[in-house]
């Protein structure tokens, strides 16, 4: 059940009743949306996050900042951290936690932050699925209505302008990290060369 809809700016996010989950990376968009979730959504937040081993597990420690940044921000304290490890990263690694919670009944939704491409012109497209791709308007739901996805027909301009905002950009986007160097250390600088990286700098001219 739908207890509210939050627009900010031109994007829209329903708020699910019940204990929610959400997938986490340490990037800039699964960060804000556990923000707003946080913001409006009183009952417990489960957030999963994969950490590879070829990437250093560096998403971890950049995670625990971001987590910690979130609770005192918006005073929400019930909010549950699950770390899966392991190496080389797919999406049935990526749900192995989520879809545990969601059989068990644990959560009533698992929230993503998955976001499109940017436009053609601005930059390749990246080694991704056809659900990235910003040509197509996409259903924010999938995985038979399990997963919501409120960011999916928006690209990472948007989520900039969301970050403002909120005034959000100084600080929680500071400790968010969107690149996928490999690197056998724990890292949390950007290596600046990766798409990812690229596509950063393009929506916030940061990294």
């Amino acid at each position: 059940m739908i207890l509210q809809s939050i627009k900010i700016k031109n994007v829209t996010i329903d708020i699910i009743s019940g204990p929610v989950g959400i997938n986490c990376s340490g990037g800039a968009d699964s960060s804000l949306l556990l923000y707003i979730l946080a913001s409006y959504h009183k009952e417990p937040i489960h957030v999963f996050t994969f950490s590879d081993s070829i990437k250093g597990y560096s998403n971890i420690d950049i995670l625990l900042n971001v987590i910690d940044f979130i609770k005192q921000k918006t005073g929400h304290l019930e909010i549950y951290h699950y770390i899966h490890c392991g190496t080389g990263q797919n999406l049935d690694k990526l749900a192995v936690l989520p879809r545990k919670f969601l059989r068990d009944n644990s959560v009533s939704v698992i929230y993503d932050g998955l976001t499109c491409n940017p436009p053609a012109k601005v930059m390749e497209s990246a080694n991704t699925p056809e659900n990235r791709d910003p040509t197509i308007i996409k259903n924010l739901w999938d995985d038979d209505g399990n997963v919501y996805m409120p960011f999916r027909n928006s690209d990472k301009s948007v989520i900039k302008e969301l970050y403002d905002e909120l005034m959000l950009t100084d600080t929680l986007f500071s400790l968010t990290r969107s690149c996928e160097l490999e690197t056998p250390v724990k890292v949390s600088y950007h290596c600046g060369k990766c798409w990812w990286c690229r596509e950063r700098m393009w929506a916030f001219n940061k990294l």
